[in-house]
Order: structure tokens, then sequence, then C-alpha cells
């Protein structure tokens, strides 16, 4: 079943949506909803299962991008029509105020007789549309919008009925590449985070014998702040003195524009204190993570070789969820990165497929009840010899908290947990 979801974009009221299939029937029309998780979720949830969904929308300042990209990550075809204000912005012109009814394109009701002008969107994936015009209907009259973007009144009276489309105008849409989020994820950085002085010494030589790094000089207003420096590629793991708590992981987004990221990030459920030079956000689940700007980073650094030839490389963030936050949680990384969602190696996991030049990539794993109300994270490092590799930890000073078949988990001198896997440090998979 394909279905053609029409999103009327708002900028602080509530969206509106209209769904119809491919016939032309409406399915459900006039849905309203603001952009969280939760009733972006009840938004999908009126979708038929197993529905091959194209969504338009108006690229609406910002509010069009987090639900482009949540939408994107479910599967759907996301099209933009021409850039206009939200639906309740206020108009600003004769035409606008309704004499040709302009702001029709502010009311998303499918137009079943343009069902097939759909399909190029589709089957073009980046590719620009085909020029041709929007067509509203009217009570004895049309406005056609021709291709300098100018209505024009056709056959008739004044009076209008509610508009039926929203419509692309001519060399104005362009479909949306699914596997991109509108805010690009250049590079991904995880910090260790240590309580106090003596677990960020233990942590930091710790993790410099497992990684084969140098520690770099210290930064911060109070040197709370260390890099590990590897033998080869850029930079993606580094330490930070937290001043109490626990011992846990949380992951640095590298993006170039920190607002538009920040906007999308709370937009898609995310909220948080702001810092100068870096924006410190808490995911849906309860997760903290930082936007920070993009630098240099381009070069995945490589695995390591150990004496006795097997080769390791810390690789994955794990994201540890309660199910109550599963769905959330995993929808809200999923769409704020742009990458897709894949099943993993058992039931409880789930990975986003990363860019090639990715440092880390990100697992998404079901815990197996709600005992921890908020979300954590932990590494997880590949390896081609598991009992080797964590022969080495433990000589470092590990100790193991758990065996599994296809991983061990440990915790290092200062308490904080990861995983040693099967995974390939080549591909990431086992």
């Amino acid at each position: 079943m394909k279905v053609r979801l029409g999103i009327d974009v708002a900028c602080r009221a509530q969206h509106q949506a209209s769904a119809a299939d491919e016939t032309g029937e409406f399915i459900w029309s006039g849905w309203r909803f603001r952009t969280s998780a939760a009733e972006l979720e009840a938004l999908w949830a009126k979708v038929p299962d197993g529905a091959e969904v194209t969504v338009i929308m108006e690229p609406t300042r910002n509010a069009w991008a987090p639900l482009a990209a949540w939408l994107g990550a479910r599967g759907a075809a996301v099209v933009q029509s021409q850039e206009a204000k939200g639906a309740d912005e206020p108009a600003q012109s004769g035409v606008d105020r309704g004499r040709s009814s302009t702001r029709a394109v502010h009311q998303p009701q499918i137009y079943p007789r343009q069902e097939s002008r759909l399909r190029p969107w589709q089957q073009l994936g980046t590719q620009r549309v085909p020029s041709w015009g929007a067509i509203w209907a009217r009570r004895g009259a049309r406005t056609h919008v021709n291709a300098n973007h100018k209505a024009e009144t056709r056959h008739g009276t004044s009076r209008w009925a509610p508009p039926l489309t929203t419509f692309a105008p001519p060399e104005a849409a362009i479909a949306l590449e699914l596997q991109s989020s509108p805010v690009q994820v250049h590079w991904l950085t995880a910090f260790l985070d240590f309580p106090g002085p003596g677990s960020f010494e233990r942590g930091s030589i710790f993790w410099q014998g497992i990684t084969a790094s140098a520690l770099s000089p210290p930064r911060g207003p109070l040197g709370e702040f260390a890099t590990l420096l590897p033998p080869k590629g850029d930079a993606y793991l580094r330490l930070q003195e937290t001043g109490g708590g626990s011992p846990g992981c949380h992951l640095d987004l590298h993006v170039e524009n920190v607002q538009a990221a920040v906007d999308m990030a709370v937009g898609l459920g995310a909220s948080g204190p702001a810092h100068k030079g870096r924006l410190g956000l808490s995911s849906p689940g309860g997760l903290g993570f930082c936007i920070v700007s993009s630098s240099s980073e381009v070069d995945r650094p490589p695995p390591c070789a150990w004496p006795g030839g097997h080769r390791s490389l810390v690789d994955q963030l794990c994201i540890d969820i309660p199910p109550h936050a599963y769905s959330a949680e995993s929808a809200f990384w999923s769409a704020l990165t742009g990458w897709e969602r894949r099943p993993g190696s058992r039931p409880e996991f789930e990975y986003l497929v990363r860019p090639a030049e990715m440092p880390l990539r990100l697992l998404l794993q079901r815990l197996d009840d709600d005992q921890h109300a908020l979300c954590g994270a932990h590494l997880d490092i590949a390896c081609d010899d598991l009992p080797a590799e964590e022969e080495r930890h433990q000589a470092l000073g590990s100790v193991v908290v758990r065996a599994m078949p296809d991983w061990t988990t440990l915790a290092d001198p200062a308490g904080l947990a990861y995983c040693i896997t099967r995974r390939s440090p080549d591909t990431g998979v086992l």
C-alpha cells in the first residue's frame, strides 16, 4: 500500500497532517501534532503497517528539519515543496491574505487526481523534479501557480473551498536523500568521564595502554580535559574529570553549524543547558551528549597490532537503553545522525550504519529491564582474538565482570565498564 502524507509545518503552533492512499482516498486528515518523540510516534502509529510512505512538506525555516530526519529514518520518502512561511506566521501581502489563496500551500490535504505527479519524486531520489505548476481546487474556479510562482485566478468567483493539495511549484521540489541528516555529523568523539583526580589518573594510564596512545597536555579551565592521541589517524577518544558521580561515557557530535544541530536535537526531544563553545544536551532517554564545531578530523585510525599477532580497536559506543525508552531513544539517534537503523546480531541489538570515515559505530542495546531510569553508554572494542585481548587487558589492571560467547564485559582500574567483542576490527561486524 502507498500512502501520501502531507504535513503543514508550523514554527510555533502545532503542525497539521493529512494522509491519502494510492487511489486518492483520504485515510485521515487534520491530525495536529508537535515535534516531540511522543507525538511523532503517535503520528506514525496512524500510518497503516507496511505502507510505502511519501511525505510532502515545505522547508519552513528550520522547523522542517527534525520532521524530515525523523520520518526519513522511519523509511519514508521525504519531499520538499517550496520554502514558505509557517502556518502560524502572519500573511505579508494581499495575495497571501487570500485573494488568490496561495496560503493553500499551508493546509496539506492531498489532491487525489495529482497522485501520479508524486511518482517522479520516488524515482528520482535527490534529482530535481520536472517543472509543473501546483493546482488547487476551487468552487467554480482554480488557482494555478505558474512558472514564476505567481498565483493566477481563473474562471469564477472569489469564494474558496478548503484547498486540496500541497504539491510543489516548478523547480522547487527536491527529494531528500534519506541517508543524510539535514545536519551532517562529520566526526564522533567518545569521552571517558572520571569523577575525580585519582580515577582520572588511573583511567588515563589504562586507556593509553589499551589503545597505544599518547596523552595530550591537559586543557580546560581546571585542566579537566585530555585527548588520547593515536599512533595513526585522528583523535576520537578523550578524557574528562567530571568532579563527581560515577565513571561513564558520553558522545560529542562534530558538526559545521552547531546551533542548527542543537535546534534539530531539541526538536527531536533533546533537552539540557548550553555552554559557551559547546552545547551540552540530554537525549530523550537522559543520555548526556555534546554538539561541537567540526575541526580537521578526517582520518579514521586503523586497528593496533599487538605482540602475538592479534589486532584490536576501540570502534563502538553502545547506548544502553531501558525498555521503556527504547523506541524514542533509538529513533532519536537515527534521526539526529541521519544514519539508517539495522538489526544487530541479537534481538536486543540494533546499530546505525555509519559513514566509512567515521571512527565510532553506534550500537543501540535494549536492556533486560527498567532497573535504570536513564540511558547510559559504554565503549566496545573489536578484536580478532578475544582470549588474547582479554589477557592483555587484565595485565593492565582490568577486571572481568561477565563473560559471554561473543563478548566479555570488564571494568577498568577506575571502575569504568566496557566490553571486548569478537567483531572484526576492520569491519565492526561479527
